[in-house]
């Protein structure tokens, strides 16, 4: 007979409160995204023993199940309990059953993590994990079995890896207190291996009990940067970028040289620097040089063969001097 028909009449921690399952909404729950971090290992557990008690079907192992890392925090996985229906309840609906990693830590005591679910002929990572061990439930005696070369916890997270969190106890005596997280998606079983759940295993579950005072926490992963990570053997590392300035960098057009910087002519650039240092009417001198230069210039050429451009040359090299006397005192 299953221990949940006398669920009532369990007596000592089991009467506390802060009682485990519960219905978990997700309208009645408070965020709490990095603050309870959940990250299950990605290591394959070859051998496990299969017993089957009043409690449910359990599988467990000498050694490890597997680990995970909650808040940070390592936690060791050494027991699976399998019951139909499920314990808990996500928005007042029970599945057909519920499978509970029950993890510990030397320093923060128990962790459950739990996935409720349904028979589903889709075949998912889930139906490989219940197929590895559940055939080989025996009422009778503990079995010990292979899971074979491919089989892990993580195998029992649902793709979209949202999950509840709050504080509970375990759903068997002695009721010890420890943290619930609850997935909020349901995982598929084959209906044969279902069958043989219900067959070999007798149905029952602890009822819901009150939430009272407690927080409900919920985690969405789908809005955590990078989302909930493949389930493909293979090792991830989830980066998150210190907060700095973005780094800008000049975008060159394909095919193009970067335009290099002309120099400047020689008597532009000399003629600013006179501006510069004598005012803008310097100006004006440079103007007045540059026509008596040119002038004299045409003249020289035009009146080669007479004396008389000579002096023409003269007469305006004077006029510029007395024109410049008007602005500048020459040293």
């Amino acid at each position: 007979m299953s221990i949940y028909g006398s669920a009532s009449s369990w007596g000592q921690q089991c009467g506390n409160s802060n009682q485990s399952p519960v219905n978990l909404s997700q309208s009645s729950s408070k965020p709490c995204d990095l603050l309870c971090d959940l990250v299950f290992d990605d290591a394959y557990i070859s051998q496990a023993n299969v017993v089957v008690s009043d409690e449910g079907l359990i599988l467990q192992s000498q050694t490890s199940l597997g680990s995970c890392k909650y808040g940070g925090d390592s936690y060791t996985c050494n027991s699976l309990l399998v019951t139909h229906p499920s314990h808990h309840t996500v928005e007042n609906i029970q599945a057909d059953g519920e499978v509970v990693a029950i993890f510990s830590n030397p320093t923060h005591g128990m962790l459950c993590v739990s996935s409720l679910f349904r028979v589903n002929p889709t075949q998912t990572s889930s139906t490989h994990f219940f197929n590895a061990f559940i055939p080989y439930a025996n009422p009778s005696a503990s079995q010990s079995i292979s899971l074979g070369e491919q089989w892990g916890l993580f195998m029992m997270v649902p793709p979209a890896g949202s999950y509840f969190v709050y504080d509970g106890s375990l759903v068997v005596p002695p009721c010890q207190s420890t943290k619930w997280v609850v997935f909020k998606s349901m995982i598929n079983i084959d209906s044969n291996d279902f069958a043989l759940l219900v067959r070999n295993v007798q149905a029952g579950s602890r009822p819901v009990q009150p939430v009272g005072d407690r927080s409900i926490y919920f985690n969405d992963t789908e809005q955590l940067p990078g989302g909930p990570m493949p389930h493909d053997g293979k090792t991830y590392m989830r980066c998150r970028r210190a907060g700095r300035k973005n780094d800008v960098r000049q975008i060159q057009p394909a095919g193009l040289k970067e335009k290099q910087p002309s120099k400047p002519n020689f008597i532009v650039q000399w003629a600013t620097k006179q501006i510069q240092a004598n005012s803008f009417l310097e100006l004006v001198d440079v103007v007045l040089l540059f026509v008596s230069f040119g002038l004299g210039v045409y003249y020289a050429w035009k009146n080669s063969s007479d004396p008389r451009g000579f002096y023409i040359i003269l007469l305006f090299q004077s006029f510029a001097r007395w024109i410049r006397s008007f602005f500048f005192t020459t040293p």
